[in-house]
């Protein structure tokens, strides 16, 4: 009997919250491969309403795509989706069977999709794709503030013009607000970036009692070798991945925002209902409705 894919893994956060670095000790796994990033379910479901309501995949739909299997050096997965194809659904099940057979050619079990965005896309993953399971990585928020501000000062034309405090602070909350909706759901689990940093091993073993897999010790001891089929050469900032792992560094909230700015981020944050401190790490209520995008 031909073997199957036993597990499809969606890791998901607020951009900048240690997604890359968690993917990375993931895929150290002997059974889990992963990707770059590919936004695929952030550019095929749309954020206009009439695309959505039939199910109507956007016109550069195809382009995405081809794009992404290019990208990863699998161009033969681009005649794989049907002509015409119109519909979401369709495009979803052929990059989801593209993916699933990349797994198994390269000898894994199960794979990683990790888009920090797919966050704001649970909901349609959910209905399109079988049996997902999902990672959520929390941070910090000053933490995350500052380092998406410092991402849009130095590399404007990818992450877009630097934007308003109050721009990085709602999407900050925006978006925990969402795993705050989705983390009693059986099929998601909620790690904290400071929990990892301090603890790997701890956060390691239940990570992967949740996933089905046996904790390795390759996790840790490999994930350097295999970040270079995961980050993009454009993607200059997720190199620090490498780097040994350490406690989190709090000081850059300090240095790049000035006191009255310091003040205002703390109490901007400090008005979210949400108890990061008491967040469970494995979660049952109803999936809050796909949104667009604040940053």
């Amino acid at each position: 009997m031909a073997p199957k894919i036993k597990g499809r893994f969606f890791l998901v956060g607020c951009p900048r919250s240690g997604t890359t670095l968690l993917q990375s000790l993931i895929v150290a796994h002997s059974q889990i491969t992963s990707f770059p990033e590919s936004k695929f379910f952030q550019k095929i479901v749309a954020d206009r309403y009439i695309y959505r309501r039939f199910n109507l995949a956007p016109i550069k739909a195809r382009r995405i795509f081809n794009r992404f299997f290019e990208d990863i050096e699998q161009p033969q997965f681009k005649s794989s989706l049907p002509q015409p194809a119109i519909f979401i659904p369709q495009y979803v099940e052929s990059f989801i069977k593209a993916l699933d057979s990349i797994a198994l050619e390269r000898g894994k079990s199960y794979w990683l999709e990790k888009t920090p965005e797919h966050l704001r896309r649970i909901n349609a993953i959910e209905k399109l794709v079988e049996a997902p399971k999902f990672i959520h990585i929390v941070r910090n928020g000053t933490d995350v503030v500052a380092s998406l501000y410092e991402m849009t000062q130095k590399y404007p034309a990818i992450w877009g013009e630097p934007r308003t405090l109050d721009q990085y602070v709602t999407r900050w909350r925006n978006d925990i607000a969402i795993t705050s909706q989705h983390q009693h759901k059986p099929n998601h689990l909620v790690i904290r970036y400071e929990n990892l940093l301090a603890d790997p091993n701890a956060t390691l073993q239940q990570l992967c009692s949740f996933l089905g897999v046996d904790r390795e010790p390759s996790m840790l001891q490999n994930r350097v070798k295999v970040t270079g089929n995961l980050i993009r050469q454009r993607e200059h900032w997720k190199q620090l991945v490498n780097e040994q792992i350490r406690q989190p560094n709090f000081a850059k909230f300090y240095q790049i925002f000035d006191e009255s700015q310091q003040e205002y981020i703390l109490n901007s944050i400090a008005q979210t209902n949400l108890d990061l401190d008491n967040l469970p790490s494995s979660s049952v209520v109803n999936a809050v409705t796909d949104c667009p995008c604040v940053l």
